[in-house]
């Protein structure tokens, strides 16, 4: 279990860090980090991939960002983190929709809400399936979600899937029922087009005509949403 504390207070930090390991034993393998803003943070944006949950504070002490930032650039490299806002105010509620929160907690109740909310995260993520798994001439195989870059329709017979480590793989199926199937699985896809699937957290540039993922370039259709 890796979990990530954005605070701009060391006191705070601190306590957050005490209330985590709690709630989790040596079993979890549990992993804390911690940054106080939010530039900080960025220069380790390698490690985003592995955040299953992220205590972000809202009111960061810098110019022009705050936890709900932060929130949106962890959920660019890995949608399937889950996000726990901590604050002191309460009239954010507009701008957390778009960071996709999955607790918001007030600073006075952290000692009673925080661990349950990070037991609630435990058991979302325990249910949430992290491989995907597929046939191919009658063998069964499985592929992290995490290392899928993209799958895209060659013919009326095959989707073929792009990994991080450069290699391809097929499988009979059609697109509409691969996105029914990652639907399931709760794991965030971009449908950007009849023909692709992209991971978002591979995507390299986008506008709103074209993104670029793994060198590729793929314009966006009608048929682009998010699959959640």
């Amino acid at each position: 279990m890796k979990i990530l504390i954005l605070d701009d207070e060391f006191p705070v930090i601190r306590k957050i860090r005490n209330i985590i390991k709690e709630c989790f034993s040596a079993q979890d393998e549990l992993k804390i980090i911690h940054f106080i803003d939010i530039k900080e943070m960025l220069k380790h944006a390698i490690w985003f991939r592995d955040i299953d949950i992220a205590c972000l504070d809202i009111n960061l002490q810098c110019d022009g960002c705050n936890g709900i930032d932060a929130a949106k650039r962890l959920k660019i490299f890995n949608g399937h983190t889950l996000i726990i806002f901590i604050t002191v105010h309460t009239d954010y509620y507009k701008e957390l929709v778009n960071a996709e929160p999955f607790r918001f907690i007030l600073k006075e109740e952290l000692h009673k809400e925080l661990p349950i909310a990070l037991q609630d995260a435990r058991r979302r993520l325990e249910r949430c399936p992290n491989d995907f798994a597929y046939k191919f001439k009658r063998k069964e195989y499985k592929e992290s979600m995490d290392d899928i870059m993209y799958f895209w329709s060659g013919d009326h017979r095959y989707v073929y899937m792009r990994l991080y480590d450069g290699t391809t793989k097929k499988f009979i199926a059609q697109m509409d029922e691969l996105e029914e199937e990652l639907r399931k699985l709760r794991y965030i896809f971009i449908r950007a087009s009849k023909s692709y699937i992209v991971n978002p957290i591979y995507i390299e540039w986008e506008n709103e005509e074209f993104l670029i993922i793994s060198g590729l370039e793929i314009k966006k259709t009608l048929y682009y949403h998010t699959i959640k």
